[in-house]
């Protein structure tokens, strides 16, 4: 549930960039690999001479890849071995070298270079550097950047580091040295996830009728990009498969907060179990309430609801909606929406956290952040976007919840191996309760349940019911075997069961 649209921070400057990756015209051994040449005539190139020559006054402090969160792999002299996030095979990414230059060192330019193996051969980066100090990310301008094509994150991905000066002398692999990572010369390996299935959406335009007016929201090629952009920046997925309902009508009254999502995700989820889609596929609607987001929104409203999807499986609540104006506040309210969908509660900051693994207390991203799409970083302080507060980017922990459910979505089969159920709808609000669509879904035992009271051949029996709640948590869907349905007495503290 999204009470305001998250706007996108303040952009701060970007470290250089580098060109792309281009292939040496001789093959390298990872051995003879530590420098890259200086532009120019690269025949005869001696590679034991030339990569050997190491800066003797710039030491390698630090190495990160950023896809959206930072993953150190070797920082404040340490090997990081137990990576904080996952780096996921097929997105693009960029290496961050942090640098600390010696005391005597002259201010002369220096070239940093990159290596990448993936198992069929050595590419290289390099770029010019003059250091001005040392490297940290509150001045982004100290660190050197490698952009990684997502083509060439794949593969047993290793990489080095090194800091060349072609007057200094050749140092030998295996002779650790301050001015390259691994300090040795030898590559290291970075471990990659695998999720690479397109995550489909299905965008629903909602038509709202309200006080003789009809409201449509910004469904513009432009916007659908923004959408786009906005999600493969925060979200762990190497692609969206957006694709655009038929328009829906709705008339329902504005309630005290503003729109009833609510009820729009309950006739929805309806809509998605009759529709036969993949059990992968996400349906969010888009909704503008009024002429604008400030009409709709002024002095405060609810800019979206979702099902908290906690269990992979109910595939037919993977539902959510949101204010869909022009701009990228609704890009963040999506952004947001569909973070419960993929199972994710509030991080704290601004809301009550009701994510209760969430590690940082402030509701915090924990980590640096990068925005892929123009270099931006994002302090460890920003908000997480599963809060309410701003600037706002996404949290490792996050990172790393969403791409499991990434892994989860791709094992479902089809729902017709499943067994049936009726959804039974329950509203807090209105201490109402009314039976939905029939579903097909198999429970575990992390499946979250309540308890139910059902009519027996010998009395009163009990059992306990799959429930999922929308991210207000004032209303859910509780998900009752078919066969049972017509026995339904209530849900003791939450409802009495209507007629079947």
């Amino acid at each position: 549930m999204a009470t305001s649209p998250v706007p996108v921070s303040t952009a701060r400057p970007g470290g250089p960039h580098v060109p792309a990756l281009r292939p040496l015209p001789v093959a390298l051994a990872l051995a003879a690999a530590t420098v890259l040449s200086s532009c120019g005539d690269e025949s005869g190139f001696d590679p034991a001479s030339v990569y050997g020559r190491l800066a003797t006054d710039v030491s390698v402090s630090g190495v990160s890849i950023f896809q959206s969160v930072e993953v150190p792999l070797w920082t404040a002299g340490a090997e990081r071995t137990d990576l904080n996030a996952v780096v996921v095979a097929g997105k693009a990414a960029t290496v961050v070298v942090y640098l600390e230059p010696a005391a005597g060192y002259d201010g002369r330019e220096l070239t940093v270079a990159l290596a990448l193996d993936r198992g069929a051969g050595t590419t290289w980066q390099r770029t010019t550097f003059v250091p001005t100090g040392p490297s940290t990310l509150e001045r982004p301008e100290s660190v050197v950047e490698f952009e990684i094509p997502a083509e060439q994150v794949g593969g047993d991905l290793s990489l080095a580091v090194a800091v060349v000066d072609p007057l200094a002398p050749v140092v030998p692999v295996g002779t650790p040295h301050a001015a390259r990572y691994p300090a040795d010369g030898s590559l290291r390996a970075v471990p990659l996830g695998s999720a690479p299935d397109p995550v489909r959406l299905v965008l629903i335009p909602i038509r709202y009728a309200r006080d003789g007016n009809e409201y449509v929201p910004d469904t513009s090629p432009e916007q659908i990009d923004l959408y786009r952009r906005t999600l493969l920046a925060v979200y762990p997925a190497v692609a969206w498969d957006i694709v655009l309902h038929d328009e829906l009508y709705w008339d329902r009254p504005m309630g005290w907060s503003g729109f009833n999502f609510a009820a729009l995700n309950e006739f929805v989820s309806d809509l998605k179990a009759s529709e036969g889609d993949i059990p992968q596929a996400h349906y969010y609607s888009l909704v503008a309430p009024a002429s604008s987001f400030a009409a709709y929104c002024t002095p405060a409203c609810v800019a979206g609801e979702s099902y908290l999807v906690t269990d992979a499986r109910m595939s037919d609540l993977r539902v959510g909606a949101g204010v869909g104006f022009t701009g990228e506040a609704s890009a963040w309210t999506m952004a947001h929406e569909l973070g419960h969908v993929f199972g994710r509660g509030h991080s704290g900051c601004g809301v009550p956290r009701d994510d209760r693994e969430f590690p940082y207390a402030a509701g915090n991203i924990g980590v640096w952040g990068r925005d892929p799409r123009d270099g931006n970083y994002f302090p460890p302080e920003t908000a997480d976007v599963m809060g309410y507060c701003t600037p706002v980017w996404v949290a490792d922990f996050t990172w790393n919840r969403l791409f499991h459910r990434l892994e989860e979505l791709a094992t479902l089969g089809a729902k017709e191996s499943l067994d049936r159920y009726r959804i039974l709808r329950v509203d807090l609000d209105a201490g109402l309760s009314t039976w939905g669509a029939e579903t097909a879904f198999r429970p575990s035992a992390a499946t979250a349940t309540v308890p139910a009271r059902l009519a027996g051949a010998g009395g009163v029996a009990t059992a306990d019911l799959p429930i999922v709640w929308q991210s207000d948590f004032r209303h859910a869907a509780v998900l009752v075997p078919f066969d049972l349905a017509p026995r339904l007495l209530d849900l003791p503290g939450l409802a009495a069961a209507p007629a079947p």
